[in-house]
């Protein structure tokens, strides 16, 4: 007899192949038995050949289910996936992860208590790896809940929704995971539930075209506006930043510096106000580093100096895009907030 199924994994892609045939061998590898588990390839329009190389593996793996769809961003990729997933328990990671080989098995033992609604698990990577020019995700300790490396409970989805279409690249894993928690359900932090996030390294445009198309204080507007009272609680610094908390004590340098050029101020007052502009920028971005990596000590984004100047040079373009999205999406979604 066969044995029922019990886990839908949902990996939502877009035009990574090679990466993404990786974690499906990743997969293919775990200890959990191949027949309780499925896994669903959620393509987000992908162009390089990624429906012919997944649709090749199937004779090999035939819990493996392709979907490719329109590029609709990473939600309605997932949403594709939930609607096909037939496990108790639904697992998601991105298509750049390797999980360990337990990481399935080692998730479904935490759903033996009836009020998890899900769990998330231990995203690590090589800190070597890291530096200023690079994105990566690092989750030690919990309360993140990034959609590369968590599990829900189906009955906990179907009370708290799908995810929120209207968030395409940023937040809406913390969207779906607080009105998981709104339900009534937990979601313990497991770290035996683990997953490799290797960093992405991006020259300097691509980071900022990646950083202007994220538009992260436009977007916790309209964040802020579903979730006011647990937005409350982010952290000042973090990857849960509200996007332009970060960034108050350039903004303050550089208003003290336009107003001692609009009244006139004399040579002290001017070197004294760009002095405070440089530090308060300096000091700003360095915080902002430290926290994108969770505690990455400078010394090792230092190994690479020609990156970290390169950031240091480019970064108030990103400072000062994020201010504008952030009245821009004080205007759209009428959530005026600092």
């Amino acid at each position: 007899m066969a044995e029922p199924l019990k886990v839908s994994v949902i990996i939502p892609t877009f035009n990574r192949r090679d990466k993404l045939l990786r974690l499906l061998e990743a997969l293919q590898s775990q200890t959990a038995s191949p027949g309780s588990f499925e896994v669903i390839v959620a393509d987000d329009g992908s162009q390089d050949g990624t429906g012919e190389a997944v649709r090749a593996l199937r004779p090999d793996f035939p819990a493996l289910t392709y979907l490719p769809g329109e590029n609709q961003g990473q939600s309605a990729a997932r949403n594709r996936g939930l609607q096909a997933a037939r496990g108790g328990i639904v697992g998601f990671i991105d298509d750049d992860c390797l999980p360990e080989p337990e990481w399935i098995a080692n998730a479904a033992r935490v759903f033996f208590d009836p009020s998890v609604g899900g769990v998330q698990g231990t995203t690590y990577c090589d800190v070597r790896e890291i530096s200023a020019l690079t994105m990566q995700i690092r989750n030690l300790d919990g309360g993140n809940y990034e959609t590369c490396n968590i599990f829900y409970r189906r009955g906990a989805l179907e009370k708290a929704g799908p995810f929120d279409p209207a968030l395409k690249y940023y937040r809406e894993d913390t969207d779906l995971a607080w009105r998981v928690l709104d339900a009534g359900f937990t979601i313990p932090f497991s770290s035996d539930v683990r997953v490799a996030h290797p960093p992405h390294r991006y020259t300097v445009s691509q980071l900022l075209r990646k950083r202007l198309r994220f538009r992260w204080a436009f977007t916790d507007r309209y964040f802020e506006r579903k979730h006011p009272v647990r937005f409350k609680t982010l952290k000042l610094f973090g990857v849960f930043t509200p996007a332009i908390a970060a960034y108050y004590p350039f903004y303050g340098s550089l208003a003290l510096l336009l107003a001692g050029l609009i009244i006139g101020a004399g040579p002290f007052g001017m070197v004294a106000a760009a002095a405070l502009l440089l530090v308060s920028y300096t000091a700003v971005c360095i915080v902002y580093l430290n926290e994108a990596s969770r505690g990455i000590m400078l010394q090792v984004l230092l190994r690479r100096r020609r990156e970290f100047l390169l950031f240091l040079l480019s970064w108030w373009l990103i400072m000062l895009s994020e201010l504008a999205f952030h009245i821009w999406g004080s205007i759209r979604f009428r959530k005026f907030s600092l």
